[in-house]
């Protein structure tokens, strides 16, 4: 199975992502929106993210007190082997956006992908790895305005499941790594501003 390291995908214009969101059915995929942002400790009660220790510690990286980032919403992480051959692949999704409101303007996600691309790069040394990127028209409806938001798709590779795993942890570690880097550079960001969701 191939897969290009980094690839772009079209913009989502037509989601219709709204955040905050209302509960809804769980049957249908669609759970409760938690601002983990204003509570870490409400991340084991997010069904996607029970009994994966290496997702529940990103998503605290993304949405702690000296993050410049939050996440939106993510989906449970999936191991398959879609062609029946010694090609399994390990995936998960995510969404974030930057913490402050004003900031989440496509050229920004388009400035930190540039450099999300080069860092990742430099850390890959030949694990088999790949990232799905797409920017997502996004309503923040605590502030009755739409801008954007990001998907990351992060997959590890491998010739059996469990090097399909290891290889995805190890995409995630670069993933988390780079965010707590960019964090870190513009951490003086998180006291200016609208926050992006203030309910």
């Amino acid at each position: 199975m191939t897969h290009d390291l980094f690839r772009y995908l079209p913009v989502d214009h037509d989601s219709g992502l709204g955040i905050p969101y209302e509960p809804k059915d769980g049957s249908r995929g669609v759970m409760q929106y938690f601002d983990l942002k204003k509570n870490l400790d409400l991340i084991p009660a997010v069904r996607e993210l029970r009994n994966r220790p290496e997702l529940q510690n990103f998503i605290s990286e993304l949405n702690k007190a000296s993050s410049v980032f939050r996440t939106l919403r993510c989906e449970a992480r999936c191991t398959c082997n879609p062609s029946n051959a010694n090609a399994w692949q390990t995936h998960w999704h995510v969404t974030f956006a930057f913490e402050k409101l004003a900031q989440n303007r496509a050229v920004n996600y388009d400035a930190l992908n540039a450099i999300l691309e080069s860092s990742v790069r430099r850390g890959q040394k030949g694990h088999n790895i790949a990232f799905d990127i797409r920017k997502i028209q996004t309503s923040y409806r605590d502030h009755g305005v739409t801008l954007w938001s990001e998907d990351v798709e992060v997959y590890g590779m491998g010739t059996t499941e469990a090097l399909s795993e290891t290889e995805f942890i190890y995409g995630l570690r670069l993933l988390r790594n780079f965010f707590y880097a960019e964090s870190k550079k513009w951490f003086g960001e998180i006291f200016k501003g609208r926050e992006t969701t203030i309910s």
